[in-house]
């Protein structure tokens, strides 16, 4: 899953493994799938994703990527 957050004026674009999303919330039967659970715990990826971004950890296209390593700790 993906997208932007500003920083200032710069979009910053955000990456959120698949398994982050099924970390947040286990895939269940009628859940609305990836997106629909994204979308509810989006909250926690912006979170954590601001967060990566202030501590300066920016992948090399600069981009801030989200996994399951990143959530331990956050309210989700």
């Amino acid at each position: 899953m993906q997208f932007a957050m500003l920083n200032g004026p710069t979009l910053v674009t955000v990456l959120v493994t698949h398994d982050a999303v099924d970390d947040a919330e286990p895939a269940t039967s009628g859940d609305g799938g990836h997106l629909a659970r994204f979308n509810r715990h989006r909250a926690t990826f912006e979170r954590v994703a601001s967060a990566k971004h202030q501590r300066g950890e920016i992948a090399e296209g600069g981009a801030v990527i989200v996994a399951v390593v990143d959530l331990k700790g956050a309210d989700h």
